[in-house]
């Protein structure tokens, strides 16, 4: 924090209109914790303190437009700014593709071996597009590391659909299969 902090210091002596502050956050002062935001899961507090020291740094103090608007997409208003909480929740998500992937690595080992006690429920997340919190027995998730726990809430949270995780993709009890909509 205290590194993004003084980066914060010296780019806030240039006169930077609001979107170059934005590139500047996403670009510079997130790609910081990129590697810790990978491999670690940050606690609450730390998430709010570096939403706010961004934040603060756009508008040169307090929030001038709500945060929930700022990181729209230009056509629905806002400037595509993002939060460290879904930036983390983004990167778990990219490490659970890659590590879904039927490619050989050593690194997949550990991963791999923790998702084969609950291939199952794993399963019924890919596969039957179910989310986290529909899973009923949700005691043999509840075994796994909480690191690995947060990685599957976070593909239930962001809710893509990738082609290459639903290549296979089954039609029984799938919910985006409809048949004869009346609306």
């Amino acid at each position: 924090i205290m590194k993004i902090e003084r980066l914060i210091q010296q780019w806030q002596k240039r006169d930077l209109t609001i979107i170059g502050k934005i590139i500047v956050s996403k670009s510079l002062l997130l790609s910081q914790l990129t590697h810790l935001l990978m491999c670690f899961r940050i606690p609450c507090s730390m998430e709010k303190r570096l939403d706010s020291l961004l934040f603060s740094f756009i508008w040169n103090g307090r929030d001038r437009v709500k945060r929930d608007i700022i990181v729209q997409s230009y056509d629905k208003g806002g400037l595509k700014m993002i939060s460290v909480a879904l930036v983390q929740k983004q990167l778990m998500r990219k490490m659970l593709l890659r590590i879904i992937q039927p490619d050989i690595a050593p690194w997949k080992v550990i991963p791999r071996q923790v998702f084969l006690s609950c291939s199952l429920y794993i399963e019924m997340l890919f596969r039957y597009n179910t989310q986290y919190s529909e899973i009923k027995p949700q005691q043999k998730l509840k075994n796994i590391p909480l690191y690995y726990q947060f990685m599957l809430r976070s593909w239930d949270d962001l809710n893509v659909i990738n082609d290459t995780v639903y290549r296979n993709d089954v039609i029984w009890n799938n919910q985006n299969i409809k048949f004869r909509i009346r609306e």
